[in-house]
């Protein structure tokens, strides 16, 4: 459902409301600045809608990895160059 949301100044702080059909459906407590009053709006929202969210997992096997084309050379590896540990010797 889509609402129409509104952040106003009122009572000495801010409430935030959300309407639909021009009709304000939810309405938040007085908060003493705008953020606060926006997520306790954007949690009664979600609340009203019982939006859940569930992890979406997704396995590759190898089979399923797509490989290079061939004739086309893959880069070789930097190897790491050899070092004495004082520079002596």
């Amino acid at each position: 459902m889509k609402y129409k949301l509104k952040i106003v100044p009122q009572d000495g702080g801010y409430v935030g409301y959300a309407s639909q059909n021009n009709e304000v459906v939810l309405s938040t407590n007085v908060h003493k600045d705008s953020v606060m009053a926006s997520r306790e709006l954007s949690r009664l929202i979600m609340d009203k809608e019982q939006i859940t969210f569930a992890p979406v997992k997704k396995v590759f096997s190898s089979s399923q990895i797509p490989a290079a084309p061939q004739g086309i050379a893959q880069p070789a590896a930097p190897s790491a160059p050899t070092r004495r540990c004082c520079g002596r010797g």
